[in-house]
């Protein structure tokens, strides 16, 4: 697969439209050279109430964005965002919080079924756990007590004892899903679920607050730990995340994030990748990856090398580059395009594609 800056090149097809680079003006999107009926649905009004069976041939987004309107062959789709909540993340978290009502809309317009789940988990371990907040090469402590401490030794690491590790809370695991936004605002869930269902009252609105994750986390950030975590030992029988994966349903990851995950996350891109396969009954296309990172490293790169002072630009991501890029629906786009609802627009048509070929996990 081949993954160019602006568009995705997905098994040797171009998806989308071509995507101006920041700052660079807006460039014209060529005609889908689709004919027949439009139906036009201003952006406003998309509530996922449109019912495809008895609308015309496609749907007109705006801005030349539309799609076809066949019901996608799967009807369950479990939807997880990783976001970096480090220092430097404010503008991209706005750039999704605006783009996330399209994108939802598009999925229910195609879903059949309109069954979807959305987790939101951010980079680091959360608050309230001294111990389990302190650093040990890069690692937390919480996973250095556990590798290095069998049941019943009296461990230490950085002088701090490893007991309370056996029971810490959701909120300060990596990979517990956001139930607050990053100022402590509930996001409206009910007691006992962190992720939020398509028949609740405002999806939108729940996950405008969960993926508001604040730019407060350490800035070692861990998100293929914290997806390793949060769809593994946390969406067990009795963990955080409980209830949240299903068998039958497309598992769908978006990651955020304006760092390689090369130091702090355990392991390596095959094996993150190999985590979401097992996931998923062995079934590589079964996920749909698509990760918005940094690219300063590339020819013609939308982000600007990170510049510390003022946390602008961002680094280049070249592992998570790579792990994006062997998945077989797997994809990437600059963090630093100003608007994401083109490249959120563009997956749909990945999703849709890896619909027909799904196979359920059980």
């Amino acid at each position: 697969m081949l993954v160019m800056r602006g568009r995705f090149v997905v098994g040797g097809s171009v998806l989308g439209v071509m995507l101006g680079a920041c700052g660079g003006g807006d460039e014209a999107r060529p005609d889908s050279g689709t004919s027949g009926p439009v139906v036009t649905l201003p952006m406003s009004t998309l509530d996922g109430t449109l019912d495809a069976g008895d609308t015309a041939e496609r749907l007109d987004l705006g801005g030349g964005l539309d799609l076809p309107l066949q019901p996608m062959r799967c009807d369950k789709i479990d939807l997880v965002f990783v976001v970096d909540n480090s220092a430097s993340m404010y503008d991209e978290q706005q750039s999704l919080l605006a783009s996330f009502p399209s994108f939802i809309a598009e999925i229910e317009a195609v879903l059949a079924g309109d069954d979807y789940r959305v987790l939101v988990i951010d980079t680091d371990i959360g608050d309230g756990w001294p111990c389990y907040e302190a650093m040990y090469n890069s690692f937390d402590c919480g996973l250095w007590c556990g590798a290095n401490c069998p049941a019943g030794c009296n461990c230490e690491c950085n002088s701090q004892p490893c007991a309370p590790f056996s029971d810490v809370p959701c909120d300060a695991r990596l990979g517990a899903g956001r139930v607050t936004s990053g100022s402590g605002v509930p996001c409206g869930l009910p007691a006992g679920r962190r992720y939020l269902l398509s028949g609740d009252p405002d999806p939108s609105g729940s996950f405008q607050c969960m993926a508001s994750v604040g730019i407060e986390g350490e800035p070692n950030e861990r998100p293929m730990q914290a997806l390793s975590a949060a769809l593994g030992e946390l969406a067990q029988p009795g963990g955080c995340n409980e209830g949240f994966l299903r068998d039958d349903a497309l598992l769908v990851v978006t990651v955020v994030t304006d760092e390689d995950d090369s130091l702090a996350s355990l392991g390596d891109p095959p094996q993150w990748k190999d985590v979401l396969v097992q996931l998923q009954g062995g079934h590589e296309g079964s996920v749909v990856v698509l990760a918005l990172i940094g690219d300063s490293d590339l020819p013609g790169a939308v982000c600007a090398p990170f510049d510390p002072v003022d946390n602008s630009g961002a680094n280049p991501a070249v592992r998570l580059r790579q792990w994006a890029e062997s998945f077989p629906y797997g994809s990437w786009a600059s963090v630093c395009e100003p608007d994401y609802v083109p490249l959120f627009h563009d997956a749909i048509e990945t999703i849709d594609t890896a619909c027909e070929e799904f196979i359920p996990a059980g």
